[in-house]
């Protein structure tokens, strides 16, 4: 993520449990944020879905182990033409 560059609103995103089980969906807010809070500890998997006429500039799926108290922080990157034609633009996780 480069310096000023601002996050995509209204991107959705799926949070599963050991990669099958979905736990819940967010969509993601004017500055392009999401949270998930009060996980329990386990395997989880991430996934973007890309909004229209956007492609990946990162992976759009990142799995992860959680420990208690732990805090996972994940951007995805995506450059979209209809929103912002000469910036990527990252989405990031905040999890604990």
């Amino acid at each position: 993520m480069q310096p000023g560059e601002p996050g995509i609103p209204g991107v959705r995103i799926q949070l599963l449990y050991a990669g099958s089980s979905l736990v819940g969906e967010r969509t993601t807010d004017t500055q392009g944020a999401f949270t998930f809070t009060d996980l329990t500890p386990g395997v989880y998997v991430l996934k973007e879905l890309n909004p229209p006429d956007c492609e990946n500039t990162t992976v759009d799926i990142y799995g992860f182990g959680l420990a208690a108290g732990q805090t996972v922080v994940r951007d995805f990157g995506d450059f979209c033409p209809s929103f912002q034609k000469e910036h990527q633009h990252y989405i990031p996780l905040i999890s604990h």
